[in-house]
Order: structure tokens, then C-alpha cells, then sequence
């Protein structure tokens, strides 16, 4: 397995090539000069065949996009919440832990055998200048929108440590490849089994795999434009439930069917809605109402001094 140096060697092997080349996904190698110059052609050669005998060591390196799931047929056990605009399927489970967090109004869900659904934005480190990011809904000419990390990550699932050559032919461009394999393997452990592309967004990732104790975890990274910092939704549920239905449909919207929602849920999206003292209040009351944990309860509640109750 890489350890944590080896992969921290690999990210400033590949950010020194992404730096000196500037690589573009277009025009191509033929149609423009190289930027590298002799010596650095020879240190590329020379790290090359270490980076990618690295990469051979890590299972999740050679995941690559598989055709999307089908939803299940059947009923779905689950419930609607809007998270800044966009429809998070949560699964109908016995939740006892709760948080709610940031600017952005993180949201955590969490079960007494340790299942959750986590909502947030995966907020960017910054475009990588040098590389430009292809327009993967379209299919046609680079943009000239420099690439985020979000995109160096979602293109490491369209190649595998076989699609980086160790020749001087082309080295700009396996910058970009070997760029993209050292965040994938970072950002994705061992235990990814599957990544797919999801339909309808600028960039939309669906990466799953399998946890400890009999889970499965999902993991959403979905981005409208280039300017908006991608949803982050992630998924660990009983690799035996019925809930993959529901985790499923957010990558299937037009077939999604819900379930009431609780009343505590239905006081989630009233402060989602509208973020006020008397609407984190009245969360607080839900929660505690509908038995969560007396710590979220009292965490929550401590941040509005007007709630009224035995929170304190």
C-alpha cells in the first residue's frame, strides 16, 4: 500500500511536472512545441518508472468509470430534504445522531450501528494554472477555464497507471495523467470497488466501495459550473438494507418517489430554509422530541441563548 510519504512524493513529482510543462488537454503534443526543457525530460524519465510502480501498489489507481448503476425496481424507503438546492435522497433509518454546521449548513445523520449520509460542498484548494480542464459534458475542445483539483480527481477515473508512459514522447501530457492518478489514489482508498459518471452535471462523480462491518459507502461529488464549489454527498449504509435504492436515486432523479417526512426532518429543512434563531429552535425541540442524542440536542440549542427548554 502507498504510505502517506510515498504518496506526498508522488504529489510534488507530479505538481513539478504540471508546473514546468503547463499542460493542456489541448491543442496536442504535435501541434505545439515542448516545454520541457532537456534536463527536465531527464528527471521526468529518471521518477517516471518509481511513480508508476507506486501506482501498481494501490488497488483504487486502476478503477475507472463503469456504466451507472440501474435503480433497483421496487418501492423506495426514503425521504426528500433540499440542501441548497439540490435533492438529497435520505434514507429512512433510525437516526440518533445529528449535526449541522458552517456557512454552508453541513448536515450529518447518524444511526446506532454507525450507518450516516453526510451533506456538504467539497470546497476547492484552487484552479491548477497549466492545466485546462475539458469540457467532459460535451465532448468538444478544451475550456479555457483553468482545472480545480475537482476536476484533476474526476478525470483519474478515465485512466489507470497503464496510461502513463515512461518516454520522453508526450511528457507534457502524461504530467496531467500522472497529476490526476496521485489524486485519485488520495482522495480514493483501497476499498473503491466502482466509479460512474453522472449524467446532468458539468462534472458529476458517483464513487462507491465497501466499508468495515458490513457497509457500503457511496460517494457524490456533483458540480453544476465551473464557478460553483461541488456538492459533496456521502453514503455508508448496511451492505444488506434496502436503502440502496435510495442512495441510488440521487443519481436517477426523475425516478425517485418519496417517503413523508418525519417531522423532525421536516424542522431540518424549515432552518435549511430559513437559517434563524427561531427555526434552530424549533430543530432543537424536533430532535429532542424524536429522541437523538441529548449532546447534538444541547450543541445545537446552545447556539440560539433564546431557545427555551431543557437543552442547557
Amino acid at each position: 500500500m502507498l504510505n502517506m510519504r510515498n504518496v506526498l512524493r508522488l504529489l510534488v513529482t507530479a505538481c513539478w511536472l504540471v508546473a514546468v510543462a503547463g499542460v493542456a488537454a489541448e491543442p496536442s503534443a504535435a501541434e505545439r512545441p515542448s516545454k520541457l526543457t532537456d534536463k527536465q525530460v531527464v528527471t521526468w524519465l529518471q521518477r517516471c518508472p518509481t511513480m508508476k510502480a507506486k501506482f501498481a501498489e494501490f488497488p483504487a489507481a486502476f478503477v475507472t468509470y463503469a456504466p451507472l448503476p440501474v435503480l433497483p425496481a421496487g418501492g423506495m424507503d426514503a425521504w426528500k430534504l433540499n440542501w441548497n438546492g439540490l435533492i438529497v435522497p435520505i434514507p429512512a433509518l433510525p437516526y440518533i445522531r445529528f449535526s449541522v454546521s458552517g456557512d454552508d449548513h453541513e448536515v450529518v445523520l447518524g444511526t446506532a450501528d454507525h450507518q450516516y449520509v453526510f451533506v456538504s460542498r467539497a470546497h476547492e484548494i484552487g484552479p491548477s494554472h497549466g492545466i485546462q480542464a475539458r469540457k467532459r459534458d460535451t465532448g468538444n475542445a478544451a475550456s479555457a477555464t483553468p482545472a480545480s483539483v475537482f476536476d484533476i480527481i474526476a478525470h483519474g477515473f478515465a485512466v489507470t497507471p497503464d496510461d502513463l508512459h515512461c518516454s520522453a514522447t508526450h511528457a507534457e501530457e502524461q504530467a496531467r495523467v500522472a497529476m490526476a492518478l496521485v489524486l485519485k489514489t488520495i482522495a480514493s482508498p483501497a476499498r473503491i470497488v466502482a466509479a460512474h459518471e453522472v449524467a446532468g452535471w458539468r462534472t458529476g462523480l458517483l464513487k462507491y466501495g465497501h466499508g468495515s462491518s458490513g457497509t457500503d459507502f457511496y460517494v457524490y461529488l456533483l458540480q453544476r459550473d465551473a464557478d460553483e464549489d461541488p456538492y459533496d454527498v456521502r453514503y455508508r449504509v448496511a451492505t444488506a438494507s434496502d436503502t440502496r435504492r435510495a442512495v441510488l436515486s440521487l443519481a436517477h432523479p426523475r425516478h425517485a418517489v418519496y417517503a413523508d417526512a418525519p417531522t423532525w426532518l421536516a424542522a431540518l429543512q424549515g432552518y435549511l430554509d430559513a437559517p434563524l434563531p427561531e427555526t434552530r429552535c424549533a430543530l432543537a425541540a424536533s430532535l429532542d422530541e424524536a429522541g437523538f442524542a441529548e449532546r447534538d440536542v444541547r450543541r445545537l440549542a446552545q447556539q440560539s441563548p433564546a431557545c427555551e427548554g431543557d437543552f442547557h
